[in-house]
């Protein structure tokens, strides 16, 4: 019996056919399937895609009570990048954002209320919540408390 003939893929713009010299359309079509696996990695529609390396899940940053002012800003530099790295959208947005706080933080933000569904107002709420500032005049005062020690030269 003579072995079938070759087979050409059947993607767009795809050159590649099986060897001549395969004995069975078991294997001929086992050849072509390795080939479509390797060559053709294809999403639901049909469309290629790149061999993307597999990244590691974000973490998601935390926020808790008595955060400074400057711990509040790596806090909102570090929820961009975990947006953008997560690709959420919609009510998930809000969720991540309640999963963010620690536990006594959350139960604060609960019993104060907190029920809005807009993320930007919901940070807004969380940061007068969990930030504690400090006022101005504070820093003049400790300015001016400092004092040279007996060991500092100068």
């Amino acid at each position: 019996m003579a072995p079938p003939p070759s087979m050409e893929c059947s993607f767009p713009d795809c050159e590649f056919s099986t060897p001549p010299a395969i004995p069975t359309y078991e294997l001929l079509l086992k050849a072509l399937e390795l080939h479509v696996r390797t060559a053709h990695t294809t999403q639901q529609h049909g469309s290629q895609t790149p061999n993307l390396a597999k990244t590691e899940k974000p973490k998601r940053p935390s926020i808790t009570l008595n955060m400074s002012e400057s711990d509040w800003i790596f806090f909102e530099h570090r929820w961009t990048r975990y947006r953008r790295q997560s690709n959420i959208q919609g009510q998930q947005i809000s969720d991540e954002l309640w999963a963010c706080m620690d536990h006594e933080l959350e139960r604060l933000a609960f019993q104060d209320g907190i029920r809005t569904e807009n993320p930007d107002q919901l940070l807004i709420h969380i940061k007068n919540l969990a930030v504690t500032t400090v006022h101005t005049a504070l820093h003049v005062v400790a300015l001016h408390e400092l004092k040279q020690t007996d060991t500092e030269k100068g």
